[in-house]
């Protein structure tokens, strides 16, 4: 079994759904590798600096001491197949909210297959208390002025009001 993996994403903004596959899988592997991936198709709120800081400050509010040593944040330019390579991981988790995120998961777990020689993908279901939320809809209900606070851990929930106010 591996002792590492990767957990990947734009975790733009991180919610409580991310930390929950986060914490499943620090429970699963000795070291949970986060890398924040610079998608060029997705338009981030916050810079890959920003999310970084989010996510060590919402997994050091969710996880006890030993298991938050367990995971290390990383921001990815390129490849997450070129990284693992480097690094010698070949396992990537992916949460599946939905039957919706299947597809576009198997699609992107083959390619990185054919990347990297080796690559296994592990899928886990998203807990079904959030299984609906998703960074994206975060955004729009935040733009929308409704309430987001359960979906998002609290260290994070300043930083989205935030940046709406500097989009008004």
């Amino acid at each position: 079994m591996a002792k590492e993996v990767v957990y990947s994403g734009t975790f733009d903004p991180v919610t409580r759904g991310h930390l929950n596959i986060l914490k499943r899988s620090v429970s699963c592997f000795d070291v949970v590798h986060v890398l924040i991936a610079k998608n060029p198709a997705k338009k981030c709120w916050f810079s890959s600096e920003e999310r970084k800081k989010m996510i060590l400050s919402a997994a050091c509010e969710e996880l006890s001491g030993n298991d938050f040593d367990r995971v290390k944040v990383h921001v990815v330019d390129g490849l997450i197949t070129d990284w693992m390579r480097k690094n010698e991981i070949s396992v990537i988790v992916r949460g599946l909210r939905a039957v919706s995120d299947y597809e576009y998961e198997l699609q992107m777990s083959l390619m990185n297959s054919q990347l990297l020689k080796g690559c296994e993908t592990i899928f886990m279901v998203a807990d079904s208390k959030w299984s609906f939320v998703s960074s994206r809809l975060i955004k729009e209900v935040a733009l929308l002025g409704g309430d987001f606070s359960k979906q998002v851990p609290a260290s994070i929930l300043e930083n989205i009001k935030k940046r709406i106010q500097e989009k008004d």
